[in-house]
């Protein structure tokens, strides 16, 4: 067996050797277009091109250093340290009477995320660990620029990038299969949206925004129902957030295990190859083997309501525990086919029928449904038999099929030869069903391009993780050898070098098909490790080789080396990349003058303090505010200003500025202790006249304007004193300066600069203040 592998492993070499000095030929295959202009003669640069076939999940190289996006990555690590060491060894217990399981289903919609975090003084090792790690981030420059010897774009592409971000007249989407991209005429895309939506069958246009009554009609339900017991207390979790999307949520773990239990369930292409390897053909009948298929017609869409309905009753009805009842979340599931409604070029409409594409629960109702359906016809066929010997019995049963169900219609092909399911290519040899890769028309191969601003190691992994699915997919070895061949070409027309594309080929051969197939190539993770998750940049790696340096002082301190007995799980998020530039789901050509303005509400008492400014300086840059703001607009970021000093304020919040500018006022006026704000404008020379707002959605908003994410002061000396004299060979002197500190951390995890003061307010959310 080994001299066999071995063989095939050397012929395997020997195929590749007129390509592993030169460059491969591209000769075979068709030119894939990765860039589509609608219409076709939409004026794009060469420049404009050559970025946008790049993909949209290129990165482009960033010379600069995000301080303040670093130093949060730092501080929600050693979060996770204090969170660990604080509940190990702890079990979770229930205050109530609600059960485990509905505990933890409902605890998880809890909108109201824990922000806090263990203090000082519990663990000697993880206190000296985060204070050293801490004193390091802050003795490196972050304000030094990094020159890059290879930058991944021209000095053409970059302003070709700056101007694709800048044109109007354009929207740049991903095509929903193949990973091209589309580049519309605004007006265009508008025509064609609006084409489909005035479709009345599926879609109805209403005259204002239905947000806010949605959201009284669900909350109404659900006090409704947790006042009868049908639903325990907890679920008022349901109605935070968006109308619908916590019940839909909820529902589709509900449903999920009943659509796991269908006869016909396949979970994915791994599944149906299972499948596939293990089916055995009759061979009474030679030469009257067929392939076929069936596909239904945009199913989500065509699901009548009280059909889908009726058929997660008919399944609802079958739990052995009936808590909630089949009626309640019945009437839930109503709540998210009905309650269904968006916007599009500042029009509102709602979905009339059948469940959103966005919707969570939306395939596992539309799998039941499918389900249901397809139980009713395998009682009402009376021809039906597993196996049909004769082409017109397979036809009849089609026939009975499409003109079973009113709402559904279907695609159906008959072949003797090959079949294409899912990412599969089927062919019948014999008595098997044998597999291949199957590629759709649309599939223009756009991987990752190999010069992205990715991490090395995760580059290199792309070409391994696709020949090992190609090893998966296709079943006959020598296909595998010309599929591969085909593959490196892919790739080496995305930059790949041969030499890397050679190593994850070697990787995979070495792997034989059974075992991919049962997925033992897999390693096991390890459970107990603590991530670090940091924005990948080169400078980056200076800190995460420190940090895990110095984890040596918690794997070997007696009292934590039980708690964290492996290092860190060191996972990098790319930085931004063109989708984040260039993609927006909603139409940023709105005609409103950006800036902040004025509701003219008569009773809002935030119009007078409203500044129509659209640039703000900060001591870190100047900001533009691109949008359009009013007193009513919520889930932004804002900045108050003093109108005789150099002072900022930034704050967030997910209500309404008015409701927040409002709670200030307050505290001004009232003096409120321990609110900075208030402190500020009822010191010497200051009144609440001297107040100035402007706001932003974008929460770099707060960076760009914020020098330095820092703290004053330090922890408790004379506990960390005490604790030193556990760790001899740790001893350290008092330590200065400043540092970021979790105590500082907003909502989304950010710091900022302050003066030593910082206070809670309404929104769970801690704020402080910073001298421009």
């Amino acid at each position: 067996m080994k001299l066999l592998k071995d063989s095939k492993f050397h012929s395997l070499r020997n195929e590749f050797s007129s390509v592993r000095h030169s460059t491969p030929t591209h000769e075979h295959l068709p030119d894939k277009k990765t860039v589509f202009t609608i219409p076709a003669d939409l004026e794009l640069t060469e420049a404009e091109t050559s970025v946008l076939s790049k993909g949209l999940t290129f990165v482009p190289v960033n010379n600069k250093i995000d301080e303040y996006q670093v130093k949060a990555d730092c501080e929600k690590y050693f979060r996770r340290l204090r969170l660990k060491a604080h509940f190990h060894g702890q079990a979770d217990n229930l205050t109530d009477n609600t059960t485990p399981a509905e505990k933890d289903l409902f605890a998880k919609f809890d909108s109201k995320l824990s922000t806090w975090t263990p203090p000082e003084g519990q663990f000697s090792a993880v206190d000296l660990y985060i204070d050293r790690c801490r004193r390091f981030v802050n003795t490196l420059d972050f304000k030094r620029s990094l020159t890059c010897r290879f930058p991944n774009l021209s000095q053409a592409e970059r302003l070709a990038l700056r101007n694709l971000r800048r044109r109007t007249d354009v929207v740049i989407k991903p095509a929903d299969n193949g990973g091209a991209v589309v580049v519309w005429a605004r007006p265009l895309y508008i025509r064609e949206a609006q084409k489909q939506l005035s479709d009345r069958r599926f879609y109805d246009k209403v005259s204002a925004d239905p947000l806010q009554a949605c959201q009284r009609k669900v909350k109404s339900t659900i006090n409704d129902m947790i006042a009868t017991c049908a639903l325990p207390p907890s679920a008022k979790n349901l109605y935070f957030g968006c109308p619908t999307e916590n019940i839909s949520a909820y529902l589709d773990e509900v449903l999920a295990p009943f659509v796991k239990n269908l006869p016909t369930y396949v979970k994915d292409t791994n599944h149906a190859l299972h499948i596939f390897d293990s089916f055995r053909l009759y061979t009474a009948t030679p030469g009257h083997h067929f392939l076929s298929t069936m596909d239904v017609k945009s199913l989500y869409t065509v699901i009548p309501h009280d059909c889908g309905l009726q058929a997660l009753a008919y399944f609802l009805d079958k739990r052995d525990i009936k808590e909630p009842s089949t009626s309640t979340l019945r009437r839930l599931a109503e709540l998210v086919l009905t309650l269904n409604s968006f916007s599009f070029n500042n029009d509102f409409y709602r979905q009339l029928g059948g469940v959103a594409m966005g919707s969570k629960m939306g395939p596992n109702y539309a799998c039941l449904f499918v389900g249901y359906v397809e139980q009713q016809i395998r009682e009402q066929y009376t021809g039906f038999i597993p196996q049909f010997h004769k082409r017109d019995e397979l036809e009849n049963f089609i026939d009975f099929v499409s003109n079973f169900h009113s709402a559904l219609q279907f695609t159906s092909t008959i072949t003797e030869t090959e079949l294409p399911f899912l990412d599969v290519n089927l062919h019948i040899s014999e008595d098997r069903i044998h597999t291949s890769i199957f590629y759709k028309v649309t599939d223009t191969h756009n991987y990752l391009h190999f010069s992205s601003f990715h991490p090395d190691h995760c580059k290199r992994a792309i070409p391994y993780s696709q020949f090992l699915r190609l090893r998966l997919l296709c079943s006959d070895d020598d296909d595998f050898l010309v599929k591969s061949r085909e593959m490196m070409t892919f790739f080496s027309q995305r930059g790949y070098p041969l030499t890397s594309l050679e190593h994850g080929l070697r990787r995979v051969r070495t792997i034989g098909r059974p075992d991919v197939l049962s997925g033992s190539e897999r390693g096991d993770t390890p459970v107990d490790s603590v991530p670090l998750v940091m924005t990948y940049h080169p400078f980056n790696t200076y800190i995460k080789r420190y940090l895990l340096q110095h984890f040596r002082i918690l794997s070997t301190d007696q009292q934590t080396r039980d708690i964290f007995p492996q290092p860190p799980i060191v996972a990098y998020k790319h930085d931004v990349n063109l989708r984040d530039i260039l993609v927006h789901s909603t139409d940023s050509s709105s005609t409103e003058q950006p800036g902040s303005h004025a509701c003219h509400r008569p009773r809002c008492q935030t119009c007078q303090f409203i500044t129509p400014l659209t640039d703000i300086r900060g001591p870190k840059g100047t900001f533009t505010i691109r949008d359009h703001f009013t007193c009513t607009s919520e889930n932004l970021v804002y900045c108050l200003s003093c109108r005789r000093c150099s002072h900022l304020y930034i704050g967030e919040t997910g209500r309404s500025l008015r409701s927040r500018i409002g709670e200030h006022l307050r505290s001004i006026r009232n003096n409120t202790p321990g609110f900075p704000v208030a402190q500020h404008f009822n010191s010497a020379g200051h009144s609440i006249t001297d107040v100035q707002d402007w706001r932003s959605k974008s929460r770099h908003y707060r960076s760009a304007l914020v020098e330095t994410p820092s703290h004053t002061g330090g922890v408790n000396e004379e506990i960390r004193d005490k604790q030193l004299k556990r760790l001899q060979r740790d001893r350290e002197t008092r330590r200065g300066g400043v540092y970021a500190d979790s105590r500082l951390r907003d909502r989304d995890g950010s710091h900022a600069k302050n003066d030593g003061k910082h206070y809670k307010n309404g929104d769970g959310e801690k704020r402080n203040y910073g001298k421009n």
